[in-house]
């Protein structure tokens, strides 16, 4: 009798470690699912371009306002002489002004890039349709001149076509 007693004993403390490592085990787990967590939030962070840089460049700006100033100013002027050509300098103002037209820069230049294939395109679709309309202008008069030359030709009605039918001819017998 002890002995089932000393057993079932034994069976209550071995019950009771394996609640408390379970509860462990389950502690472990919450602590690292956090810090997984946290690491994947932070990686997140890290791999967010946009939200990189806008706050790089917030705090740029709020440090180097005057950087920021000059270097839009420059920017400005650059692409102002990109899109206008070339601006006359404060020197040639006084002179007399040169009969020249103006240069209006690359601007010009790659509006002209950008449309050049879709001018081409259009004019090669066009000469297409004149094309074709040409070629089906040219069968349609011919077939009108073959109808009106030829008319043994033309279409017969289904009745002219009776006769030469298998049931109206007999097999002929060897």
């Amino acid at each position: 009798m002890a002995r089932r007693d000393q057993s079932n004993a034994r069976k209550l403390e071995l019950l009771n470690q394996l609640n408390s490592h379970r509860e462990e085990i389950t502690a472990k787990k919450q602590i690292l699912v956090q810090q997984i967590n946290e690491s994947k939030s932070h990686i997140k962070d890290q791999i967010n371009l946009p939200k990189l840089l806008s706050s790089k460049i917030k705090s740029s700006l709020t440090k180097n306002p005057t950087n920021w100033f000059i270097g839009s100013a420059i920017g400005g002027l650059i692409i102002t002489k990109i899109t206008l050509g070339s601006v006359t300098p404060l020197k040639s103002v006084f002179r007399k002004p040169k009969k020249n037209k103006p240069s209006h820069g690359v601007f010009y230049t790659l509006a002209g890039m950008a449309i050049r294939p879709m001018v081409k395109s259009f004019i090669i679709n066009k000469a297409r349709n004149i094309i074709t309309n040409r070629i089906i202008a040219q069968q349609q008069l011919n077939q009108e001149y073959y109808e009106e030359h030829y008319p043994e030709n033309q279409y017969k009605s289904e009745d002219y076509y009776q006769e030469y039918l298998p049931e109206n001819h007999p097999p002929k017998q060897p």
